[in-house]
């Protein structure tokens, strides 16, 4: 009968945990941040990235962008790719979908631009960035980029919805006050004259 020795069920554990330690230590890291920002309708946020390819298939991968909105909008304006690796795409080829080999290099780096709509006043966004496989049917990493405008921003602006709201109210209420002192002026009057006519 053969005897329990810890020592070589600690080896089989050890040998068991590595491919999920090396695989732990080669994940793919993601960092996903602004460049040049803007809230203007009409105009162009750009935002870059940089992402380790490090463990995943040779072979063409497919790389992707979305893009969600708050408030929600019918036309969340258009999210492409500007360069990648360094690679300028000319504008017939920004689009939200981009095709690349991976073969020698492990490294990848991207801009991208947020074509924002017409007269929508967003308060937050956020902008999903992929790596997926060719197919487009397994992604085998992502990171999200979140920009949203800061109280005073919303204060501020005057480029949406929001303070026409706020202007709309401020008007309401000088409106009230000042329908309010014409009532109080003419009760005073019908008051003034009953008085008046009795005296008389």
């Amino acid at each position: 009968m053969r005897r329990f020795r810890p020592g070589a069920l600690l080896l089989a554990l050890i040998l068991m945990l590595c491919p999920a330690i090396r695989g732990a230590q080669g994940e793919n890291v993601i960092s996903l941040q602004e460049k040049e920002w803007t809230w203007e309708k009409s105009n162009i946020a750009s935002f870059e990235g940089s992402a380790s390819l490090a463990g995943m298939p040779q072979g063409k991968l497919l790389l992707t962008l979305s893009i969600e909105t708050e408030p929600k909008a019918t036309d969340p304006g258009t999210v492409v790719f500007q360069t990648v690796n360094g690679k300028k795409l000319t504008i017939k080829k920004q689009k939200p979908e981009y095709t690349i080999t991976h073969e020698d290099s492990d490294e990848l780096t991207f801009i991208g631009n947020w074509k924002t709509p017409d007269d929508v006043f967003f308060t937050k966004v956020e902008i999903t960035f992929r790596i997926c496989t060719e197919d487009g049917e397994t992604v085998l990493a992502e990171q999200k980029l979140t920009a949203g405008r800061t109280k005073a921003e919303v204060a501020e602006a005057d480029d949406g919805k929001i303070k026409l709201k706020a202007d709309f109210a401020e008007w309401t209420l000088w409106v009230g006050i000042a329908a309010g002192v014409i009532w109080l002026l003419a009760v005073i009057r019908i008051v003034t004259n009953r008085i008046a006519r009795k005296k008389g």
